[in-house]
């Protein structure tokens, strides 16, 4: 599986760790250098991912669901603290099928 990290801290090293060890590929390492508070993200990479997980800032959850949505990609939130922002995000990703 391709693998695209959202948020490079404690998590998100450990989460590569584990996924290189069981043989999936690293597409993109997003952290807030390259994704500030869910700014967006595009390029080549997304193209050879198959998945995204964040753990990145609750601030930037939503945008990063919504940028997940549009690029038509899966996305994994082990982020916390961004629960309020649930059920429209749900809808969002709902409306879209």
């Amino acid at each position: 599986m391709r693998i695209a990290l959202i948020g490079y801290g404690r998590m998100g090293k450990t989460v590569e760790r584990l996924a290189r060890d069981q043989g999936h590929t690293i597409s993109k390492i997003m952290d807030i250098d390259d994704n500030p508070v869910g700014s967006g993200f595009w390029g080549d990479w997304v193209e050879n991912t198959d998945v995204l997980i964040d753990f990145s800032l609750a601030a930037a959850v939503p945008a990063n669901v919504r940028n997940a949505l549009d690029a038509r990609l899966p996305i994994v939130v082990g982020a916390t603290g961004w629960y309020a922002h649930i059920e429209q995000l749900r809808q969002e990703v709902e409306s879209q099928g």
